[in-house]
């Protein structure tokens, strides 16, 4: 069982670089999707694109031995161009349906646990 929390303003987030945020491998890789509003160019510089979105991000958090924990995908793709980055999430268990044909991919699941001080 997870606990969403979605952030109750919309807000500018950025980035994604080379597909719309809709696109790209940090959206289609999780479960819990930002509700999204509009996506737009962030920045442009020698045909390299990152986009942005506005909307409402998630948060996930799962209790686990009475310890709240968010679940953390680290993430690095190799095809035409290098990505890495993380994500609080839950992978989506097809996702690599959305890499291109010849991308690899490497992903460690963390979790950060959450204590509470006396």
């Amino acid at each position: 069982n997870f606990f969403i929390l979605t952030e109750t303003d919309a807000s500018r987030n950025c980035c994604s670089a080379g597909e719309v945020f809709t696109r790209s491998l940090p959206y289609q890789m999780v479960r819990m999707k930002p509700k999204i509003d509009t996506e737009f160019i962030h920045s442009s510089s020698g045909g390299n694109y990152s986009f942005g979105f506005t909307g409402r991000r998630k948060y996930v958090l799962k209790e686990s031995d009475g310890k709240l924990v968010a679940p953390l995908l680290l993430y690095t793709r190799h095809s035409e161009k290098f990505e890495s980055g993380f994500v609080n999430n839950v992978l989506k268990r097809d996702f690599y349906s959305s890499l291109a044909p010849g991308d690899t991919l490497s992903l460690m699941e963390f979790e950060i646990h959450f204590l509470k001080s006396k």
